[in-house]
């Protein structure tokens, strides 16, 4: 096959990546043991996040669990005094 000289150019043109970021392109040299450092705090704060993620379900659960007992007691002292659910003896 043959190229026109146009269709070798078109050919040849990068076009740019649709993800890609501005940020891509920039390199900071840091120290390796400050670069270190960084990933060692990063990944305790995340550590920090999922015990925190950990204890709010945790509490959630609990919370869901002390709803759930308090609907069942009451049901039971309605049906005890005969209160139907608007609050009207029978």
């Amino acid at each position: 096959m043959n190229e026109t000289p146009e269709e070798k150019i078109m050919n040849e043109v990068e076009t740019p990546e649709k993800n890609k970021r501005w940020t891509d392109d920039v390199v900071i040299p840091v120290p390796l043991t400050k670069f270190m450092k960084m990933k060692t705090k990063i990944a305790k704060l995340e550590n920090k996040v999922k015990e925190a993620d950990s204890k709010k379900y945790e509490y959630m659960r609990q919370a869901m669990d002390a709803e759930d007992k308090f609907k069942k007691i009451k049901a039971d002292y309605e049906k005890l005094l005969g209160i139907d659910k608007e609050g009207e003896k029978d």
